[in-house]
């Protein structure tokens, strides 16, 4: 088995130079066979998997080879660790976590690089949910991870922590979710200049044929060519919204204030996830930042926002009007409730965001964002008691695809243009960039400890508003 794992290994050497010091060095005397690696960690299987990670992608090729013949889902964990990422058996993909190796690399593989950045880490379940939503519709999807291993190296680094929220139902039953965070991908040339951005949750066929175009002009030996791919950028963003039929005044020019509150709903996918909790956390009227920041992404919003109904009665009073009864408890308790119960009334949206507009905009042009099957294959294996019945499982998916053609829209034409003409007028580092990103675009600034989730200027009567640092 060791001579057949030696083999392996060399053919993957011959690929790049990269690939034969992985080889050189894996197969050397403190190679540990993946057959050894078990799950829980012990000392000596967090050795074998420190080897295979520091191994680079041949460590993580070979790993992957032993699951494929075995089938020992004990692997699991170990290739998550090797790979720095959670689920990596279904994406196969290999990430940095420090930019300046993965610059190394991509100047020693003449690639680009995709840097994620994102709330939390890749490697845990409760990252932010935009990171979850790429690990299950970009990465899982066979074009797209292929398309990553084969033409890009990959990195990525934590804006910051994300917030988890615990609801403790006093019966046994627990809920957990993160709220607020959104996550984007730049793509770089090696020597970490920022080509293009990619912010927000895409579909898989446009973030593939993206990363194409961008990895072309990261590559060019033109000092050109990263003016000209966005100026080309955003030409194509213009040409798009022209033939849209979009109203002039429907908000594609300007950008929201920055208030968390206004971050919700400004990402399908994650804003459907998220709402509840965030308005149960931040009140749309007094405080309301945090709400704004998670309707950022449609997609997590349309997930958090039934997360209480799962405890209701059946026609219990609203909490929101219970809250409301007395008008000093009302102040503290009407941000929870209104994260985790949305308010009768539509939730309010910026000013130069129409929720209906992108919806409708999505329909008109046929816009749908189709997970392929080693997606969906994921998603049944994430919950497969919930998804016996295909039915289940297919209304599932397809509601998530809508959610993800309407981010895919706005990420483009509200968020990725705007960042194109920054970069147009002023070429920017990738940290400075992203600061700008997170405060201005994103709405959770790093000046902001609580993420907008504390109201300033309200009595709560608790020891330190309730905040704490452990």
């Amino acid at each position: 088995m060791r001579r057949t794992l030696r083999r392996t290994l060399l053919a993957l050497a011959a690929v790049s130079a990269v690939g034969l010091a992985a080889y050189t060095y894996a197969c050397g005397s403190y190679f540990t066979h993946p057959s050894n690696l078990r799950s829980p960690y012990g000392a000596e299987t967090e050795r074998s998997v420190a080897e295979l990670r520091r191994a680079g992608p041949a460590g993580l090729r070979a790993i992957l080879a032993e699951y494929d013949r075995t089938s020992d889902d004990s692997l699991l964990p170990n290739i998550d660790a090797v790979a720095a990422q959670r689920d990596a058996r279904w994406s196969r993909l290999y990430w940095y976590t420090n930019l300046d190796e993965a610059k190394s690399a991509a100047a020693a593989e003449h690639k680009p690089i995709l840097a994620l950045r994102m709330l939390g880490n890749l490697t845990d379940e409760y990252s932010c949910a935009n990171s979850r939503f790429f690990r299950t519709a970009l990465y899982a999807n066979s074009n797209v991870s292929q398309i990553l291993r084969d033409r890009f190296i990959l990195v990525w680094t934590s804006e910051r922590p994300v917030p988890v929220v615990t609801i403790d139902y006093g019966d046994g039953r627990v809920l957990k979710r993160t709220i607020t965070g959104n996550s984007i991908h730049y793509i770089l040339n090696s020597r970490g200049e920022v080509i293009d951005a990619l912010p927000g949750l895409y579909d898989p066929e446009t973030f593939a044929s993206l990363l194409v175009n961008a990895a072309a002009a990261a590559t060019a030996n033109s000092p050109s060519a990263p003016r000209e791919h966005i100026e080309r950028s955003l030409a194509a963003l213009a040409a798009d919204w022209t033939t849209s039929s979009a109203p002039a005044d429907s908000g594609y020019t300007t950008s929201p204030v920055p208030t968390a509150h206004n971050a919700t709903p400004l990402a399908a996918a994650k804003a459907e996830l998220e709402s509840p909790l965030v308005r149960a956390t931040s009140s749309p009227v007094l405080f309301a930042p945090a709400a704004e920041a998670a309707d950022r992404a449609i997609s997590k919003t349309r997930v958090e926002r039934p997360l209480v109904k799962a405890a209701q009665l059946s026609n219990p009073p609203h909490a929101a009007k219970a809250a409301g009864a007395a008008t000093g408890k009302m102040f503290v308790e009407s941000p929870m409730i209104e994260a985790i119960v949305p308010p009768p009334a539509p939730a309010a949206v910026p000013a130069d965001v129409d929720s209906d507009l992108w919806s409708t905009l999505a329909q008109r042009r046929h816009a749908i964002a189709r997970l392929d099957q080693n997606s969906i294959k994921l998603i049944r294996s994430q919950n497969p008691n919930a998804y016996i019945n295909t039915a289940a499982l297919d209304h599932v998916v397809n509601n998530f695809q809508n959610a993800i053609a309407i981010d895919t829209l706005r990420n483009n034409h509200l968020f990725r243009r705007q960042i194109l003409n920054w970069l147009l007028t002023t070429p920017t580092p990738m940290d400075a960039l992203n600061t700008r990103v997170y405060s201005e675009l994103f709405l959770t600034p790093r000046s902001d400890p609580w993420l907008g989730l504390v109201p300033d200027s309200t009595y709560s009567a608790l020891t330190g508003d309730g905040c704490s640092i452990n």
